[in-house]
C-alpha cells in the first residue's frame, strides 16, 4: 500500500509548472503527529516527500500532485498539502542499463531512514527520490543500483543514472 502510493502521487518539483499541466486545486489537507513518538528519525524525509496518513487522505480526495508544508509547536507536527489533480504530470521512467547509451550523468544518493522500519520502504523511499532528480532535472530515463543500508550511518544509499536517449 505505501509503495503505491509513493508511485501515485508526488510533490511539487522544480521543474513542474501548474498552468501548463492543466491542474486544478482540491484543497488543503493536514494531519497532527506527535513528535514525542521517535517520528524526529525521519522528519525531514516526512518533510521532503510527504507522510503516508498524509498521501492517504490525497488520494481519497483524487489528487496526484502536492506542495508540502509542516509546522511544529511544541510535540506536536502539522503536515499540510495543498492537493491538484493534474492531467499532463511528467515523469521519468526506470530502463535497464543494457542497451542504453552513455549516462549524461551519474550521482550516489542517501537518505536517513531509521532501521526499525521496513527496509522495503527505505528502499522505495530511496528509488522514489532518485526518480524525483531525474524528472526534476528533465531527464526521461533513470537506473539505479548498488542499493544498500549502512546500520553504523543510519541511512540508504544507491547510485542513480541519468539518460538523455531513450
Amino acid at each position: 500500500k505505501q509503495k503505491l502510493l509513493l508511485s501515485s502521487i508526488r510533490p511539487v518539483l522544480k521543474s513542474d509548472e501548474l498552468p501548463f499541466m492543466k491542474c486544478k486545486s482540491l484543497g488543503r489537507v493536514q494531519i497532527e503527529k506527535d513528535a514525542s513518538k521517535n517520528l524526529t528519525k525521519n522528519l525531514e524525509l516526512l518533510k521532503s516527500m510527504g507522510d503516508f496518513e498524509l498521501r492517504e487522505k490525497v488520494v481519497e480526495l483524487g489528487g496526484n500532485i502536492v506542495s508540502l508544508e509542516s509546522s511544529q509547536f511544541g510535540d506536536i507536527i502539522r503536515f499540510f498539502a495543498d492537493v491538484y489533480q493534474c492531467k499532463e504530470v511528467s515523469d521519468a521512467f526506470f530502463v535497464e542499463i543494457a542497451g542504453m547509451c552513455k549516462p549524461s550523468k551519474q550521482k550516489l544518493f542517501k537518505i536517513k531512514y531509521d532501521p526499525e522500519e521496513l527496509r522495503d520502504i527505505g528502499e522505495e523511499l530511496l528509488k522514489t527520490k532518485i526518480r524525483y532528480y531525474a524528472i526534476s532535472n528533465h531527464y526521461k530515463t533513470f537506473h539505479f543500483r548498488n542499493i544498500k543500508y549502512s546500520y553504523t550511518k543510519k541511512e540508504f544509499e544507491g547510485e542513480g543514472f541519468f539518460y538523455k536517449c531513450y
